[in-house]
């Protein structure tokens, strides 16, 4: 689905691609986006009806803000150029289901320049909980990178910006959180074109001492890249120079750089490339805009380390055009099944700010065969509910749901609900292996709960061979195989009270487990 999000004055209204401005959370698809005097942005349930604009900011250009989400909280990072103050800025706040945004504190003047432009900036926040900036100035010819920490978690407080290199050119185009409390920094190196890209690993305590290049390939300029990280994993796409292929490559904290590859060969001088992760099963997926045809935008996905052979020609705006090659952002990771693309189309103001966006949603189906031993595994630290929708036949359980709550030996307990009765029954059929994370655990119909009407004559039998009283009957039967049930009975005491006991029943064998 293909919608308009709003207009704007500002030919550069969603750049840079390696900034992040959309995301999708409680329910909303979020839209940044500059309309020409202002960072505003727009929500919508579906990605086809958006929400009236709401200011977020004064700015002029879409590269003077960036985005970063942690599971909890939105933060920004926005700078001003252009004008006093030539400032950088910091927010956070948390993103609600109505399409408010509720800030934990009002925006923090993080630094002033003094007349140095700020333009492009990027946020993250550290394995530790504390927010990080980065950004890149330019004064008369000479053109830095500059981070900062926050000295607190929330943001609230900073120390002073530190360029990462004092040499002329090197040019801020990733930042990402690494595990342990290390960061990845990603900048041309000594160049605006025709330079390769070179990263330094914050350790800890302070960046390794040299630059370490992704690779010797050059780039088209600082704007034509992206990243993005998953774990101890840094993916990255850029174009370059020249040839203008589309190349890739990732980075793996302790081992660098490999597995540097073509992803499009032949695109064009603008085509600057996104991309986007699935983080459930590592997919990537890159888009860029403009080859093989002009005024279409392409993706590929890459399974496993291997990229589709032929784009995928996902979008056509050859009615209104594409404003430009390199004014896409994307998601910088699947959310909630999702993939959004921002956009523009139009070649004069004012603009359209166009959105879409892929559902990569589809579920992974693992299927218990053996019902016995059940020696496919169990879900890791996940709760496994079985529903009506795998055939329970047993009227008096109708609408349950039957829950199995421990990760590898199921030792804590099964809890099976009937009515206002709930009756815990230990692990005693040795369910003793894994199940894989994120795997959808299904029960087949080939478990069947039995009426006590139609009580076979063996657990009869084997329930007779341990002594039941006259006073006892049978309640109900889960019948697990042919040789395997699981068996409640209620006894009537003498003083008119009654007992429920639960067996397990192997062939003629009845073993007592609760009661």
């Amino acid at each position: 689905m293909v919608s308009t999000v709003g207009t704007s004055t500002s030919v550069n209204a969603t750049i840079v691609a390696f900034e992040r401005k959309t995301l999708y959370v409680n329910g909303l698809f979020w839209v940044f986006y500059c309309d020409g005097t202002n960072i505003v942005y727009r929500t919508s349930t579906d990605g086809s009806t958006w929400s009236n604009a709401t200011t977020v900011a004064a700015g002029t250009v879409g590269q003077c803000f960036s985005i970063f989400h942690d599971g909890t909280y939105l933060h920004y990072g926005r700078t001003s150029p252009f004008a006093s103050p030539y400032a950088l800025y910091y927010r956070r706040g948390t993103l609600n289901s109505d399409g408010t945004i509720t800030w934990s504190l009002n925006e923090v003047t993080v630094y002033d320049f003094g007349g140095i432009n700020p333009f492009e900036v990027l946020v993250l926040v550290d394995s530790d909980g504390y927010p990080w900036l980065a950004c890149r100035t330019y004064y008369s010819g000479n053109r830095y990178t500059w981070y900062v920490k926050a000295t607190a978690t929330d943001g609230s407080t900073w120390g002073t910006p530190t360029k990462i290199e004092t040499a002329n050119n090197y040019l801020l185009a990733g930042f990402h959180p690494l595990p342990n409390g290390r960061l990845i920094i990603i900048c041309t190196k000594a160049g605006t074109s025709n330079v390769v890209y070179a990263y330094k690993i914050w350790d800890g305590s302070q960046w390794s001492a040299s630059w370490t290049d992704i690779s010797t390939y050059t780039s088209v300029g600082q704007a034509y890249f992206c990243s993005t990280v998953k774990d101890d994993t840094v993916h990255m796409v850029w174009l370059v120079y020249s040839s203008y292929d589309i190349r890739y490559v990732k980075y793996v904290d302790g081992s660098g750089v490999s597995g540097e590859v073509v992803v499009q060969s032949g695109t064009t001088s603008t085509s600057a490339p996104v991309l986007s992760i699935n983080t459930a099963n590592n997919d990537l997926y890159c888009f860029w805009t403009g080859s093989p045809t002009a005024d279409h935008i392409y993706y590929k996905k890459c399974v496993s380390g291997t990229w589709d052979v032929n784009p995928t020609d996902w979008i056509t705006e050859t009615t209104d055009h594409l404003t430009g090659n390199d004014k896409l952002a994307c998601f910088p990771k699947v959310f909630s099944g999702y993939i959004g693309l921002e956009y523009m189309t139009l070649t004069a103001s004012p603009y359209n700010v166009r959105f879409a966006y892929l559902d990569v949603s589809g579920v992974v189906l693992k299927e218990v065969t053996d019902s016995l031993s059940l020696s496919d595994a169990v879900l890791r630290d996940k709760t496994l509910a079985i529903s009506d929708s795998v055939g329970l036949a047993d009227a008096s359980l109708r609408d349950k749901t039957f829950q199995i709550s421990d990760s590898i030996t199921l030792s804590e307990i099964i809890e099976v609900v009937t009515g206002a009765i709930i009756k815990y029954v230990a692990d005693a059929i040795g369910l003793t292996e894994q199940i894989n994370v994120d795997k959808v655990f299904i029960v087949s119909d080939t478990i069947n709960l039995a009426e006590a009407v139609s009580t076979p004559m063996r657990i009869l039998h084997a329930l007779d061979s341990i002594g039941l009283s006259d006073n006892a009957y049978v309640d109900k039967i889960l019948m697990v195989s042919e040789q395997i049930a699981l068996a409640e009975f209620v006894e009537k005491t003498v003083a008119g009270g009654v007992k429920t006991k639960i067996f397990l029943l192997m062939g003629d064998l009845a073993i007592q487990i609760t009661g």
